[in-house]
């Protein structure tokens, strides 16, 4: 885990050896680069955890532990879409089980409890090009300040 509180973590795109990954990340960036798109380089492919608060660092959910957690979900322009903090009632889902988003699977589970985090979802760990229409626009980048409250 991180050794300092604002130490990024970042998940792998693919549970491929390393240099296979920045071999396949040099063949999109070529490849986007021969159609124009020269801003791939700057794109970043999962999920980003940055620790805003650090939890107990020794307890961390395990793939099947129900985990529960209080979230605030904003669009990149700062637009809440979602809130466990509004309802009043924590959110739980099991790590792993693929209930929730990629993104939320593979970051809370980097996690330990009583921490808080900002996870920076990149689409296609989040809800892809379709979107969550009207709510949230095809392609975006989610941004959810979590905390872990529990596991069970």
């Amino acid at each position: 885990m991180p050794s300092h509180p604002r130490q990024k973590w970042y998940s792998p795109t693919e549970n491929a050896p390393i240099r296979l990954r920045v071999t396949e990340h040099r063949g999109l960036v070529q490849e986007a680069g021969e159609r124009g798109e020269d801003d791939l380089e700057k794109r970043t492919m999962g999920v980003e955890v940055e620790t805003l608060r650090p939890g107990d660092g020794r307890t961390f959910p395990q793939k099947g532990q129900t985990v529960f957690v209080h979230y605030v979900g904003t669009l990149t322009n700062g637009n809440k879409f979602d809130s466990s903090r509004d309802r009043g009632q924590p959110f739980k889902f099991k790590i792993g089980q693929g209930q929730v988003i990629r993104a939320w699977d593979e970051g809370v589970a980097q996690m330990s409890v009583g921490q808080m985090a900002r996870l920076t979802c990149s689409s296609d760990y989040a809800y892809g090009a379709r979107g969550f229409p009207p709510v949230i626009p095809g392609n975006s980048t989610l941004i959810f300040e979590v905390e872990l409250l529990s596991i069970s």
